[in-house]
C-alpha cells in the first residue's frame, strides 16, 4: 500500500480508473501493483493520461506487462509532452523500434534524451553507418552505449571494427557486450584483437561471438593465447564455439579434458563438448576425476556420447568412436581350436 494508495481506496475514480487498466490495457494482478510507482495513483482521474496510455497501446503496440515496465522507467511524467510523442514516433517510423522493443529502449534514461538532437545524429549513424537498427539498436543502447554517443574515440574505434575487423550491424551489436564499449581507448585491447585476427583467423561474426563469451578481458592473458593455439593447432579452428565457463577453466585441466576425449575415445575436435554447463562442472576441482572414472565404466560408445551429451546440455556431434570397456571372450572364442591337418593323397599312401 503506498504511493499514496490507502487514501484513494473510497475514491470512485480510482476504482473506475484500475478496472479500465484491467479491461482495456491487459494490467492486473502483480502488474497492477507495479504499475502504482511515481505516482501514478493520483493520474487515474486525469484524462490527458488515459489518452496517453490509449496512443501508447493502439500506435505503438505497448500494453500488459510492457506497458508496466514502460511506465517504470519515468514515461509516466512525460505523456503530456510533446517531443515525447515525436520521439517515438521516429524511433518506429525511422529505426523500426516499437512494442516490446520500444520498452527495452528506454532503459538507462533514453527516454531523457528524446529531445537532444545530438542523439538522434548519433543513433543515425549507427543506422546508415554501421547497419544497426530495430531489435539490434535496442540491445546496442541498453549496453550502456548512450552516453558514449558524443564521444570522438567510441565512433573511432567502431569504425575501426568495420572497416579492419569485419564487425559491424548485428555482429557489432554481439560485439559490445561486458562493457567491451569501455576498452575501445585501450591499446592493449586492439592489439589483442589484432592477434587473434592475425595468428588464429578470427574476425567478422566469429569475433564478435568469441567476444561475447568474455574474452575482452582475457587478451592480455598469456594462458589464453596459450590455449587459444593449442586449440587452433590440435583440436578446431572454430574457437567462437567455446562458452566462456571454458574459457575460464584451468588451462591444464581443459588440455586433460579434450585429450582424454579424443585420444581415449575418438571424440572429433569439433565434437569436443564446448557449453558453459559442460565445463562448469568438469572444469572445476574433483571435475576430470569424475569424469574419467564414470566414461571407464560405460560400456558401449553410445554410453560415452550419452554422457557427455547429458553433461553438456546438448548433442556432441559424431560423439565417441571408442570405450573402454573391452568385451569378454564368448566360450566358443576361448576354446583353443587344434591345428588342421591337411593329408595329401601321396602322404597316405606312404609317398614322398
Amino acid at each position: 500500500m503506498n504511493d499514496g494508495v490507502a487514501a484513494r481506496l473510497t475514491d470512485d475514480a480510482f476504482w473506475v480508473g484500475i478496472g479500465r487498466l484491467k479491461s482495456e490495457l491487459r494490467i492486473e494482478g502483480k502488474s497492477i501493483v507495479a504499475f502504482m510507482n511515481n505516482g501514478v495513483a493520483a493520474r487515474l482521474g486525469d484524462s490527458s493520461f488515459w489518452t496517453g496510455l490509449g496512443r501508447l497501446k493502439d500506435e505503438f503496440g505497448v500494453e500488459g506487462k510492457s506497458l508496466v515496465a514502460f511506465m517504470s522507467n519515468g514515461v509516466a511524467a512525460r505523456l503530456g509532452d510533446s517531443s515525447f510523442w515525436t520521439g517515438i514516433g521516429r524511433l518506429k517510423d525511422d529505426f523500426r523500434i516499437e512494442g516490446k522493443s520500444l520498452v527495452a529502449f528506454m532503459c538507462d534514461g533514453v527516454a531523457a534524451r528524446l529531445g537532444d538532437s545530438s542523439f538522434w545524429t548519433g543513433i543515425g549513424r549507427l543506422k546508415d553507418e554501421f547497419g544497426v537498427e530495430g531489435k539490434s539498436l535496442v540491445a546496442f543502447m541498453c549496453g550502456g552505449v548512450a552516453a558514449r554517443l558524443t564521444d570522438d574515440a567510441f565512433w573511432t574505434g567502431i569504425g575501426r571494427l568495420k572497416d579492419e575487423f569485419g564487425v559491424e550491424g548485428k555482429s557489432l551489436v554481439a560485439f559490445m557486450c561486458d562493457g567491451v564499449a569501455a576498452r575501445l581507448g585501450d591499446s592493449s585491447f586492439w592489439t589483442g584483437l589484432g592477434r587473434l585476427k592475425n595468428e588464429l583467423h578470427i574476425e567478422g561474426k566469429s569475433l564478435a561471438t568469441l567476444m561475447g563469451n568474455a574474452i575482452a578481458v582475457r587478451l592480455t592473458d598469456v594462458a589464453f593465447w596459450s590455449l587459444a593455439r593449442w586449440l587452433h593447432e590440435n583440436v578446431t579452428k572454430d574457437l567462437a564455439r567455446f562458452d566462456d565457463c571454458f574459457w575460464a577453466a584451468p588451462w591444464d585441466t581443459v588440455r586433460s579434458v579434450v585429450e582424454l576425449l579424443m585420444s581415449e575415445y575418438g571424440f572429433k575436435g569439433p565434437d569436443v563438448p564446448a557449453r558453459n554447463r559442460f565445463w562448469s562442472r568438469v572444469g572445476k576441482e574433483g571435475g576430470l576425476e569424475r569424469l574419467r572414472d564414470h566414461l571407464a565404466t560405460c560400456r558401449t560408445t553410445g554410453a560415452v556420447t550419452r554422457h557427455v551429451a547429458w553433461l553438456n546440455g546438448g548433442g556432441v556431434g559424431s560423439g565417441a568412436r571408442r570405450c573402454a570397456f573391452v568385451r569378454p571372450k564368448l566360450v566358443h572364442e576361448r576354446v583353443v581350436q587344434p591345428p588342421t591337418v591337411q593329408t595329401s593323397i601321396a602322404s597316405f599312401f606312404g609317398r614322398s
